[in-house]
């Protein structure tokens, strides 16, 4: 499964996608050492996904990113992935999302 973590520090917008056979396990890693960070969502994915993944946000990321896979991005990139998710990847644009967390 492929999924999205997002997380803001002091103005500064991070977006994360990483791959996992158990999201649920990988979830919860993020909760427990990380807690402000926003664990969105997921779809079925595959590893050369994630990497095509990693090109289309090092395209759209801001000088100091990716670390880490880290991608500082501009706020109305990070506000459009609050909205889409996954879907702002070309690849996973028609992929059934699953969302674990959403801004109200």
């Amino acid at each position: 499964m492929l999924y999205m973590v997002l997380d803001e520090k002091k103005d500064k917008y991070y977006v994360k996608v990483g791959v996992s056979r158990n999201i649920t396990k990988r979830e919860s890693q993020y909760r427990s050492h990380s807690p402000s960070i926003v664990f969105l969502c997921s779809c079925a994915g595959t590893e050369r996904e994630e990497m095509n993944a990693h090109s289309f946000l090092a395209a759209h990321s801001l000088k100091g990113g990716p670390t880490n896979e880290w991608y500082l991005v501009t706020k109305t990139f990070y506000d459009e992935c609050i909205e889409k998710g996954l879907r702002i990847i070309p690849n996973c644009a028609n992929k059934r999302i699953y969302w674990h967390q959403r801004y109200e």
